[in-house]
């Protein structure tokens, strides 16, 4: 599934190479204009879950979620207590079917060893791959995690075994041909070299090993520290909100520690959102679910605790029912008697309220407001810091992303050692980070360009004035010098001096650069030419006819008459140099119609196939099946072809071979058509190869080596190329690609 490259760097799926769905009876899908509704087509479709779920949650944890979900499946425990589904092969094989039959695609189980809990399925549109592709993306790993989970769910289930995995090890989302799902023990399929995947421990799960190590403490505690917990439950409080930076710990067991100080009373904290509008309840124990969800949300001025964030000062009611603005909910429904909102202050600025409530009716002392107050303003100071190290880490998240995405090589030099590297620049390089980490900066740079790179970064040290541009020659992992600029600057990273830099690759800079160097100088060479074949062109018609008069008049005789003729033939190859020379100067007028490029070197072969035979060369020719005819001028085309079959036969005064070949390739210019002529002939040398299009450059003895450079502005003048590969002793070979429009 090729595809171009947005601005992201991501590739764009063409849509009409998607699998096409088409409705049957008895699915559970509609296919209407492209998209699927189905169970999961609810207001932003599946793809805008799962988006959702890794904005705010994460990449890792949203492919667990989705994966838990379909192993929570209910049908299959539900098929089976009523004897839908038996515990057999076959019933595997009817979940699987029923799955494909509810609308997640066409799923089929290519091979089932059911006592093993083995099997391998395979899906051609699994909803998952399928809704990402439509979306014009392709995924770098595999998507389809719900599907995973509901598979695994119903062989644990059918099977009856529960040491069983599975993971997805092909996937339509990244450009595979379909999805496939393998199910078995862990060591089996670890056995077939397959990775699965390894989960990180969720936040979930982290608060419930803490909550397990204060169940833990709170059994072997002592009579005597139970009397004093109540400072224990401070201490800790004020330790946890000191250390830690994650908001979700710091609210919960502030939650739980007070818990321990007010007794049976309910807790909740309320933050308030970034934007000052509303108070959010971001922990709580004590109250209902259905209360909890009735008032997760306050205004600023709704109820107690919305005017206590607007008073920012502590308010208690003993008897909560005799409050003006009471909560009906709160006093009917949850049966609260007695109620103390606290602000939660950082500085002089609310960061959310704290609220302790009693079913009872409660007395709240003024040391207890105290206590609470302070506690409060712990918690503020604690809240405002998570704050900020998460916008910090979101910020740091950002900028680490902005720096891998993008296509220069970016890197951080620390004691001459490069200490960070992003993807760009690894890529540039040919190195692997661990590589390229720790080692020297001058092993990415030629040697003949290490003293400058050293002094400008010398120079940016020591704060002299220099350019901020640098261009020098990379070395690359495979020995090459590739023309770069750089870019630098001093900075600190982790607390040290640094030097961070940018290198940015020039070489198609460099090579328009030369490109456009060679037209001009070739414009130069060809008025040149022209100037000089025009002012010998009409003395030398003049030499010419007046010969041809002699020869015709005088009665010459012996040498005389030798003499005369050498005369003639020494013009007639002066008048065709000149005729050359005019030919360079002009442009290339061209008469393009479709052609087939492979009839036109077939056309070249047989004008030459006396001389060819003459020379004992053998032609073997690689014909294309299938090759589109592209616009061309023929007799144009029809010059290219002869002078490189030509350039060949002189290569090759012993007999020999001529490899002729064409087809049709992609490139960064779009769809190309290329030709390809190979001889084994004596080779170019390689401090010529370079020089070889240039005009008037040739090792023969005859010719003005225009030939060549003829050829490269011909095939220029279709918007093509020419590539060149040569080795003494071991051949030429001549590429020409043309644009297949």
């Amino acid at each position: 599934m090729a595809g171009k490259t947005d601005e992201k760097g991501l590739r764009k799926v063409d849509r009409s190479a998607l699998p096409k769905f088409a409705s049957q009876k008895g699915r559970g899908w509609i296919d209407v204009a492209g998209t699927r509704m189905c169970l999961f087509d609810i207001p932003g479709g599946w793809l805008s879950i799962s988006r959702s779920m890794t904005l705010f949650a994460g990449e890792d944890t949203s492919k667990r979620v989705l994966f838990e979900a379909g192993l929570g499946e209910t049908f299959s425990t539900t098929a089976l207590a009523a004897g839908i589904l038996s515990m057999t092969a076959e019933g595997f094989r009817d979940a699987v079917d029923t799955y494909s039959e509810a609308g997640f695609g066409d799923f089929s189980v290519r091979e089932l060893r059911f006592s093993d809990g083995y099997a391998r399925i395979s899906c051609g549109d699994a909803f998952e791959a399928w809704a990402l592709l439509c979306s014009g993306k392709i995924a770098d790993s595999t998507v389809c995690y719900y599907s995973t989970g509901v598979l695994l769910s119903f062989m644990k289930h059918i099977s009856g075994r529960s040491d069983l995995v599975a993971t997805e090890t092909k996937c339509m989302a990244r450009g595979d041909d379909e999805c496939h799902f393998v199910i078995g023990t862990a060591d089996r399929l670890r056995q077939q070299g397959i990775m699965l995947h390894e989960w990180g421990v969720t936040i979930k799960e982290k608060a419930e090993f803490l909550e397990n190590l204060l169940e833990e403490k709170k059994r072997v505690e002592s009579e005597l520290r139970r009397k004093n917990v109540e400072l224990a439950s401070l201490n800790k409080i004020s330790a946890t909100v000191s250390q830690s930076l994650d908001l979700n710990e710091i609210s919960n067991l502030a939650v739980r520690e007070l818990r321990k100080i007010v007794g049976d009373k309910a807790v909740v904290i309320y933050l308030i959102d970034p934007r000052g509008e509303e108070l959010t309840a971001a922990a709580e124990e004590g109250f209902s679910r259905e209360f909890l969800e009735s008032v997760k949300r306050l205004s600023f001025g709704e109820g107690l605790t919305g005017n206590v964030a607007r008073a920012r000062s502590p308010m208690a009611y003993d008897d909560y029912a005799q409050y003006p603005q009471a909560m009906e909910v709160a006093v009917q429904r949850e049966k609260i008697k007695s109620l103390l909102s606290v602000p939660l202050m950082s500085k002089n600025s609310i960061v959310g309220v704290l609220n302790i409530a009693s079913r009872t009716s409660y007395h709240f002392t003024d040391e207890e407001i105290g206590l609470m107050s302070h506690i409060g303003n712990q918690l503020g100071v604690a809240i405002e810091n998570a704050r900020l190290h998460e916008e910090i880490t979101e910020s740091e998240r950002k900028y680490k992303t902005l720096v891998e995405d993008i296509n220069d090589g970016y890197f951080v030099c620390q004691g001459g050692q490069v200490v960070f590297a992003n993807n760009a620049f690894l890529s540039m390089h040919g190195y692997s980070r661990d590589e390229a980490l720790g080692k020297d900066l001058t092993l990415f740079i030629s040697p003949d360009s290490v003293a400058s790179v050293q002094e400008a970064i010398s120079d940016k040290i020591s704060h002299k004035e220099s350019s901020d541009h640098l261009e020098f020659l990379r070395k690359h992992k495979d020995g090459r010098d590739l023309p770069t600029e750089l870019k630098i600057d001093v900075s600190e990273f982790d607390g040290k001096l640094a030097i961070i830099g940018m290198f940015r690759d020039i070489s198609e800079r460099k090579r328009l650069e030369q490109r456009v160097l060679q037209h001009e100088r070739l414009a130069s060479i060809g008025q040149l030419a022209s100037t000089i074949a025009h002012e010998i062109r009409n003395p030398l018609s003049a030499i010419k006819i007046n010969i041809q008069i002699l020869s015709k008049t005088l009665s010459l005789q012996g040498f005389d008459k030798e003499r005369l003729e050498i005369a003639e033939t020494e013009i007639k190859r002066l008048d065709r140099f000149v005729q050359d020379l005019l030919h360079f100067a002009r442009p290339v007028k061209m008469r393009t119609a479709l052609n087939s490029v492979w009839d036109i070197l077939e056309e070249c072969l047989a004008l030459l196939a006396d001389r060819l035979s003459e020379k004992k060369i053998k032609v073997i020719r690689h014909k294309p099946q299938h090759l589109q005819p592209i616009r061309v001028d023929f007799e144009k085309m029809e010059e290219v072809f002869l002078n490189i079959l030509l350039n060949s036969l002189d290569a090759m005064q012993r007999g020999g071979e001529i490899d002729v070949s064409a087809g049709e390739d992609q490139n960064l210019n779009g769809p190309m058509t290329w030709v390809e002529i190979r001889d084994n002939g004596i080779g170019i040398p390689a401090a010529h190869v370079p020089m070889i299009f240039e005009p008037f450059f040739s090792t023969k003895t005859e010719g003005v080596g225009l030939g060549l450079s003829n050829v490269k502005k011909i095939v220029e003048a279709h918007c093509g190329s020419v590539e060149v590969d040569s080795r003494v002793n071991g051949g030429t070979s001549f590429k020409i690609l043309l644009p297949a429009r």
